[in-house]
């Protein structure tokens, strides 16, 4: 899947909730009672994602806060996506309005 167009949006299933253990952000689906465990990148996506920011928008993050070229931090949102995407934990969307609130909460 990959985020090839980056004004992609994603939404967030109501049975996935998310809480940050230690230095790791902990992604559990409810319902399926499967998880995901990130790091700060992956946390720095998932953040982004969760909050109604675009994929370009995810990725702008991911440069300015790590020291990591374009390239690479695309990379790393396209596998963390298309990984979250394929388990259910993220869908893609249209961009974030006050309706899709509830879904966005982490």
């Amino acid at each position: 899947m990959g985020t090839q167009n980056q004004e992609q949006y994603f939404t967030i299933p109501a049975s996935v909730v998310s809480r940050t253990v230690g230095d790791e952000l902990v992604l559990v689906d409810l319902d399926s009672e499967r998880y995901f465990s990130l790091n700060a990148t992956g946390a720095t996506i998932w953040e982004e994602l969760a909050a109604g920011r675009s994929a370009v928008q995810a990725l702008n993050q991911l440069t300015a806060k790590f020291d990591v070229t374009e390239e690479i931090a695309r990379a790393d949102l396209d596998e963390l996506v298309e990984a979250l995407v394929s388990s259910g934990l993220l869908f893609p969307g249209e961009p974030y309005t006050a309706e899709g609130a509830d879904q966005a909460s982490p």
